[in-house]
C-alpha cells in the first residue's frame, strides 16, 4: 500500500486501519515524503 500527500509520521497515521485490518506487516519503505516535515512541524520550529 502506499500512501499519498502526507510527510512525516502522517502517512503511518493515515494508513493505520487499513494496516490492521490486512493483518501483519510483512515489510514498509518509505519515500521521501516520510523525510519531510509536515506543515505543523515548520510552524512549530519556528515558534
Amino acid at each position: 500500500m502506499e500512501t499519498k500527500g502526507f510527510s512525516g509520521s502522517t502517512c503511518r497515521d493515515a494508513s493505520r486501519v487499513i494496516e490492521l485490518a490486512l493483518g501483519k506487516i510483512a515489510s514498509e519503505q518509505v519515500t521521501g515524503e516520510f523525510y519531510r516535515q509536515s506543515e505543523a512541524e515548520s510552524v512549530r520550529q519556528q515558534l
